[in-house]
């Protein structure tokens, strides 16, 4: 298993990064506030994008997803779990629509895949670090 060179994490929020920060003990983690609709990351920099609990409050969706997918690697991995919706739902169906637009893969139902661009497996049973 590969483990990460570098992270970066990010927020909006200058308080949600110094609290982020306070406990950290690892030299590959980097933190700053950033905008996720302009990232000043160059195209295909990263393996691995998580956005967690985001894009269902985000004002623009599908645009925050098209600057996720400049900046995520061809084989790269989005990680995007949204906890408060359902699948079958008018927003699930809505998000799943925008995640489609902006060329990550889904299955049926609208819910965004969930196995590993590596080797197709689900992402619990892969053998590679996802997080």
């Amino acid at each position: 298993m590969n483990a990460a060179a570098h992270i970066e994490a990010t927020d909006a929020s200058a308080e949600m990064i110094a609290e982020a920060k306070r406990d950290n003990r690892s030299a590959k983690l980097h933190f700053s506030v950033q905008d996720m609709f302009c990232l000043p990351y160059a195209d295909k920099s990263f393996d691995v994008v998580i956005v967690s609990n985001a894009l269902h409050i985000v004002p623009q969706p599908e645009k925050a997803l098209a600057e996720i997918r400049r900046v995520l690697k061809d084989d790269g991995v989005l990680i995007a779990p949204t906890f408060p919706h359902a699948g079958n739902s008018f927003t699930g169906k809505v998000r799943a629509f925008f995640m489609k637009l902006a060329g990550f893969p889904s299955t049926a139902g609208g819910r965004a895949r969930n196995t590993c661009a590596s080797c197709g497996k689900t992402a619990g049973r892969c053998g590679k670090a996802l997080f």
